[in-house]
């Protein structure tokens, strides 16, 4: 008996986890990202249709100079993926995700900037948050050194009505 390799049986699995360290562009941080497919259409060529829900989060902090301040992001966004067979040992995917994105900025100032502005009688720590909707294409490929597990290589395309940013992540993905 042959196996199947391992790009061809993703069908027929229940599911697929992957997580990893992740790179926001544009200033936007080093986070993480999970997300989970579970496969809803196969076909005999080995390419699936699955649903997928994303979350990640990514931070930019700045510390120094009489300053703290930091930017975050987190996103949850759900949508479809297309995968199929490259090779032996590896599988691509396309995706296309929505949801909502929160953004976040915060600037403290230190004890000796604190001071200053208390007697200049000035607010010197503030900060602004925005939740807004996301749209994400994206494509990945996974490397599986075992029936199970992955390694992965993503690149996404987050376009929002702020603008649009990339987000690259790379990690482990797990079959179940």
């Amino acid at each position: 008996m042959v196996a199947a390799p391992a790009a061809a049986q993703s069908a027929a699995d229940g599911g697929t986890l992957g997580a990893g360290l992740s790179f926001l562009g544009d200033e936007g941080g080093t986070g993480v990202t999970v997300d989970f497919a579970k496969p809803i259409k196969s076909t005999i060529s080995g390419r699936a249709l699955e649903l997928v829900g994303d979350v990640s989060f990514h931070r930019n902090g700045i510390d120094g100079f009489g300053t703290d301040a930091s930017l975050t992001n987190m996103t949850a966004q759900a949508g479809l993926r297309v995968k199929g067979p490259a090779g032996d040992k590896v599988t691509w995917h396309a995706q296309v995700l929505a949801g909502f994105i929160r953004s976040s900025f915060d600037y403290e100032a230190d004890d000796l900037t604190n001071e200053l502005c208390d007697e200049l009688d000035v607010d010197c720590d503030f900060g602004d948050s925005d939740t807004g909707f996301i749209f994400t294409p994206g494509v990945g490929l996974n490397y599986w050194f075992s029936q199970r597990t992955a390694l992965r290589a993503q690149l996404d395309l987050l376009i929002n009505d702020d603008g649009s940013s990339t987000r690259f992540w790379v990690g482990i993905s797990r079959r179940f």
